[in-house]
């Protein structure tokens, strides 16, 4: 999540981590400051939905693997 308006992360702060970070995804929230939670629920929750299925078809576990393997 990246807020356009909050005054502690500027655009060369979002340049420097899509460069460190290159496949992640960041969402652009546009008009939010700092409290994005505030400013922002419904395209937080959007944005979060939006990526877990991706996420957690990633990380189930495999039929082979029992639930003692998984602690």
């Amino acid at each position: 999540m990246w807020p356009d308006t909050d005054m502690g992360f500027q655009e060369r702060h979002l340049a420097r981590w899509v460069e460190q970070f290159p496949n992640h995804r960041h969402v652009r929230l546009e008009g939010v400051g700092h409290y994005i939670q505030e400013q922002a629920p419904d395209e937080i929750a959007a944005a979060i939905l939006e990526w877990w299925p991706a996420v957690a078809q990633r990380s189930a576990p495999s039929k082979n693997r029992t639930a003692m393997s998984l602690r």
